[in-house]
């Protein structure tokens, strides 16, 4: 799998934060039909000098999907997300709710992320 990803955020003197991003994921299996997801979320939180906490929509719409309208080859959810702003390494702990009936086989997903600055 591979994946890109791009954000755009304004951030107000008193800390509110408000974030728009976009991306592209791949999935290349060996012998099979290789998939393509455009990935789309909004957020919305607050930032301090070391922490961030985000409340996220997040969406994602797999665009090889055959014979799906769009409301059958999207998938959405909403994440409350904290994480450190500090260094290079900043590791992120989120939780995530679905929103869409055709996941409502997992109730919440917890995880952890690191991005990595440049």
């Amino acid at each position: 799998m591979a994946r890109g990803d791009m954000e755009w955020s304004l951030q107000g003197a008193e800390g509110a934060r408000l974030a728009l991003g976009a991306g592209a994921s791949g999935f290349f299996p060996k012998g099979e039909d290789s998939e393509l997801f455009l990935n789309y979320r909004l957020g919305a939180g607050i930032a301090a000098s070391q922490f961030q906490a985000m409340a996220w929509f997040t969406g994602r719409w797999n665009v090889t999907s055959e014979d799906a309208d769009f409301a059958e080859s999207t998938a959405h959810q909403l994440t409350v997300a904290g994480s450190l702003t500090q260094g290079r390494a900043r590791p992120t702990l989120y939780v995530r709710f679905p929103l869409d009936d055709n996941l409502d086989l997992l109730k919440l997903t917890l995880g952890m992320g690191v991005t990595i600055g440049f």
